[in-house]
Protein backbone atom coordinates (compact mmCIF):
# COMPACT_ATOMS: atom_id res chain seq x y z
CA UNK A 1 0.00 0.00 0.00
CA UNK A 2 1.33 3.69 -0.93
CA UNK A 3 -0.19 6.69 0.35
CA UNK A 4 -0.11 9.73 -1.90
CA UNK A 5 -1.52 12.85 -1.62
CA UNK A 6 -4.97 13.55 -2.95
CA UNK A 7 -5.61 15.43 -6.39
CA UNK A 8 -8.05 17.62 -6.87
CA UNK A 9 -9.29 14.98 -9.73
CA UNK A 10 -9.80 12.42 -7.37
CA UNK A 11 -13.05 14.40 -5.34
CA UNK A 12 -15.52 11.67 -7.22
CA UNK A 13 -13.59 8.65 -6.59
CA UNK A 14 -13.22 9.71 -3.12
CA UNK A 15 -17.18 10.85 -2.35
CA UNK A 16 -17.95 7.01 -3.80
CA UNK A 17 -15.69 5.37 -1.30
CA UNK A 18 -16.96 7.47 1.15
CA UNK A 19 -20.49 6.43 0.89
CA UNK A 20 -19.72 2.85 0.32
CA UNK A 21 -17.67 2.95 3.32
CA UNK A 22 -20.29 4.30 5.46
CA UNK A 23 -22.92 2.32 3.78
CA UNK A 24 -20.89 -1.11 4.90
CA UNK A 25 -22.85 -0.68 8.61
CA UNK A 26 -26.50 -1.27 6.86
CA UNK A 27 -27.63 1.94 7.00
CA UNK A 28 -30.84 2.60 5.40
CA UNK A 29 -31.06 4.07 1.43
CA UNK A 30 -33.25 7.32 3.35
CA UNK A 31 -30.34 7.35 5.92
CA UNK A 32 -27.47 7.02 3.35
CA UNK A 33 -29.52 9.60 0.81
CA UNK A 34 -29.89 12.46 4.00
CA UNK A 35 -25.61 11.38 4.21
CA UNK A 36 -25.01 12.19 0.81
CA UNK A 37 -24.23 15.86 0.62
CA UNK A 38 -22.05 15.34 3.97
CA UNK A 39 -20.01 12.60 2.50
CA UNK A 40 -19.77 13.99 -1.21
CA UNK A 41 -15.78 15.50 -1.75
CA UNK A 42 -15.13 18.63 -3.95
CA UNK A 43 -12.06 19.61 -6.21
CA UNK A 44 -11.87 22.67 -4.41
CA UNK A 45 -12.49 20.97 -0.82
CA UNK A 46 -9.22 18.80 -1.48
CA UNK A 47 -7.86 21.63 -2.54
CA UNK A 48 -8.01 24.14 0.94
CA UNK A 49 -7.55 20.55 2.47
CA UNK A 50 -4.72 18.38 3.67
CA UNK A 51 -6.03 15.01 2.20
CA UNK A 52 -4.25 11.89 1.31
CA UNK A 53 -5.25 8.64 -0.48
CA UNK A 54 -4.14 4.99 -0.27
CA UNK A 55 -3.48 2.71 -3.21
CA UNK A 56 -3.57 -0.58 -3.18
CA UNK A 57 -1.91 -1.67 -6.69
CA UNK A 58 -3.00 1.14 -8.46
CA UNK A 59 -6.40 1.38 -6.94
CA UNK A 60 -7.48 4.03 -4.38
CA UNK A 61 -8.96 2.12 -1.75
CA UNK A 62 -8.97 4.66 1.03
CA UNK A 63 -8.21 8.12 1.97
CA UNK A 64 -8.58 10.87 5.06
CA UNK A 65 -9.58 15.03 4.94
CA UNK A 66 -7.63 16.88 8.03
CA UNK A 67 -9.05 20.10 7.71
CA UNK A 68 -7.58 23.08 9.94
CA UNK A 69 -9.74 24.73 13.03
CA UNK A 70 -7.20 26.59 14.72
CA UNK A 71 -3.47 27.22 15.89
CA UNK A 72 -3.37 24.18 18.19
CA UNK A 73 -6.32 21.50 16.39
CA UNK A 74 -6.85 20.08 13.02
CA UNK A 75 -10.29 18.02 12.49
CA UNK A 76 -10.67 14.78 11.11
CA UNK A 77 -13.17 15.90 8.99
CA UNK A 78 -13.33 11.87 6.61
CA UNK A 79 -11.63 9.12 6.65
CA UNK A 80 -12.93 6.02 5.02
CA UNK A 81 -11.29 3.04 3.70
CA UNK A 82 -13.19 0.44 0.31
CA UNK A 83 -15.78 -2.46 2.74
CA UNK A 84 -13.56 -4.93 0.63
CA UNK A 85 -10.64 -3.58 2.37
CA UNK A 86 -11.69 -2.70 5.97
CA UNK A 87 -10.07 -4.60 8.56
CA UNK A 88 -6.87 -4.81 6.93
CA UNK A 89 -4.73 -2.37 8.33
CA UNK A 90 -5.68 0.44 5.95
CA UNK A 91 -7.38 2.60 8.09
CA UNK A 92 -5.04 2.11 10.85
CA UNK A 93 -2.24 3.37 8.20
CA UNK A 94 -3.98 6.30 6.94
CA UNK A 95 -4.82 7.09 10.71
CA UNK A 96 -1.20 6.95 11.86
CA UNK A 97 -0.37 8.88 8.62
CA UNK A 98 -2.68 11.35 9.55
CA UNK A 99 -1.19 11.66 12.91
CA UNK A 100 2.58 12.27 11.34
CA UNK A 101 1.18 14.79 8.96
CA UNK A 102 -0.99 16.85 11.71
CA UNK A 103 2.21 16.46 14.22
CA UNK A 104 4.14 17.62 11.21
CA UNK A 105 1.90 20.94 10.75
CA UNK A 106 2.48 21.93 14.17
CA UNK A 107 -1.22 20.79 15.64
CA UNK A 108 -1.22 19.48 19.20
CA UNK A 109 -4.50 17.79 18.59
CA UNK A 110 -7.05 15.81 16.12
CA UNK A 111 -10.55 16.47 16.57
CA UNK A 112 -13.09 13.43 15.17
CA UNK A 113 -16.49 13.94 15.00
CA UNK A 114 -16.86 9.95 14.56
CA UNK A 115 -19.72 7.86 13.50
CA UNK A 116 -20.54 5.40 16.49
CA UNK A 117 -19.67 2.61 14.47
CA UNK A 118 -15.93 4.02 14.08
CA UNK A 119 -16.14 5.20 17.57
CA UNK A 120 -14.48 1.58 19.05
CA UNK A 121 -11.90 2.31 15.98
CA UNK A 122 -10.64 5.81 17.28
CA UNK A 123 -10.58 4.36 20.94
CA UNK A 124 -8.36 1.51 20.06
CA UNK A 125 -5.94 4.54 17.85
CA UNK A 126 -5.88 6.20 21.19
CA UNK A 127 -8.63 9.13 20.86
CA UNK A 128 -11.33 9.85 23.43
CA UNK A 129 -14.35 10.90 23.80
CA UNK A 130 -14.85 14.77 25.13
CA UNK A 131 -18.67 14.59 24.46
CA UNK A 132 -21.47 14.44 21.68
CA UNK A 133 -22.70 16.91 19.10
CA UNK A 134 -25.32 16.88 16.55
CA UNK A 135 -24.98 15.06 13.32
CA UNK A 136 -24.94 17.49 10.43
CA UNK A 137 -27.11 15.32 8.29
CA UNK A 138 -29.85 13.19 10.78
CA UNK A 139 -31.74 15.49 12.82
CA UNK A 140 -31.44 14.74 16.64
CA UNK A 141 -28.75 12.23 15.92
CA UNK A 142 -25.83 12.56 17.77
CA UNK A 143 -22.16 11.53 17.07
CA UNK A 144 -19.02 11.19 19.63
CA UNK A 145 -16.67 14.22 19.58
CA UNK A 146 -13.54 12.83 20.27
CA UNK A 147 -9.95 14.14 20.42
CA UNK A 148 -6.54 12.52 20.02
CA UNK A 149 -3.48 14.24 21.78
CA UNK A 150 -0.48 14.60 19.57
CA UNK A 151 2.46 13.89 21.79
Amino acid sequence: MIIKKAQANDADKLSEIAFQSKAYWGYSEQFMESCRAELTSTSQELLRAISYVAFREETIVGFYLLKHLNENSIELEQMFVLPKFINLGIGKALFKHAVATAQKNGYNEIQIQADPYAQQFYEKMGATIKGFTPSQSIKNRMLPQMSFLLK
